[in-house]
């Protein structure tokens, strides 16, 4: 995903078809994990 960000209080991941893998950041935490030269880190 390109620039995506949510906000949820809790909830259970249902991973599809689309994603490769997914999990859970703090927001201080997904910025680290963001890749260098990447749209969601130019984004965020």
């Amino acid at each position: 995903m390109l620039g995506y960000l949510a906000f949820v209080e809790k909830s259970e991941f249902v991973m599809s078809c689309e994603a490769d893998k997914i999990n859970w950041f703090l927001i201080k935490e997904a910025r680290l994990n963001l890749r260098e030269g990447s749209i969601g880190k130019k984004l965020f």
